[in-house]
């Protein structure tokens, strides 16, 4: 009840539940806010000399990771996105990875108003001249806001990203204001995937790129 009392005072909740698995929409002109979710994710992480001793066969490495704190606002992020900005470009920079090659980006996309302009402009000016070509994805409507959890079971979702393709943002059909990237549509996408971005961000200003 507390965590649903404080996702509702700072609106920050959908209050459209009539049809709730469209409650949730990430970059739409018509998104109203996330949903929260319960669920988890975990992951077997093992170095190179352990994949040797074990004999497992990796699903991915994990080639960079960065975190920023933007602290403009206890509940809001920077509007011009640039402390998301700073996680992604020193994720790259930690990766030796140049915005190009990356394929997909599971943003953190919680479709209330603030964080889908802020991470839109955040990607636009990482990835400047590639962000033409990057699919964008949110797939917080599969399972609602997990809070905690969130970029456990959505780095899964970049898991499935690369054997399938990028899967669709779901209830994405209209793009809001400042919202101009290509958030694979509902229809989804069946692009290679070979590397890929994930965001999470947080209140008060956490960010975090892997």
């Amino acid at each position: 009840e507390f965590a649903v009392n404080a996702f509702n005072s700072i609106g920050a909740l959908s209050e459209e539940n009539s049809e709730p698995e469209k409650s949730i929409r990430p970059f739409d002109k018509s998104r109203s806010g996330t949903v929260l979710g319960e669920g988890a994710a975990y992951f077997l992480i093992e170095s190179e000399r352990g994949l040797e001793i074990s004999g497992n066969a990796p699903v991915a490495e994990i080639a960079g990771y960065a975190s920023s704190m933007d602290a403009y606002s206890p509940v809001q992020p920077d509007p011009g996105g640039l402390g998301a900005a700073l996680a992604m470009t020193r994720a790259l920079k930690d990766a030796a990875a140049a915005p190009e090659e990356i394929d997909y980006i599971n943003a953190h996309g919680t479709a209330t108003a603030h964080n889908d302009v802020a991470e839109t402009a955040a990607i636009k000016k990482v990835f400047r001249h590639a962000a033409g070509g990057v699919k964008v994805g949110s797939t917080k409507p599969y399972f609602g806001h997990l809070v905690s959890a969130a970029g456990a079971i959505e780095l899964l979702s970049v898991l499935y990203a690369f054997k399938n393709g990028c899967p669709p943002t779901l209830n994405f059909a209209e793009p809001g204001e400042g919202c101009d990237l290509d958030y694979s549509p509902e229809a989804g996408v069946k692009k290679r995937v070979s590397a890929a971005l994930k965001n999470s961000f947080g209140l008060n200003g956490q960010n975090a790129s892997i």
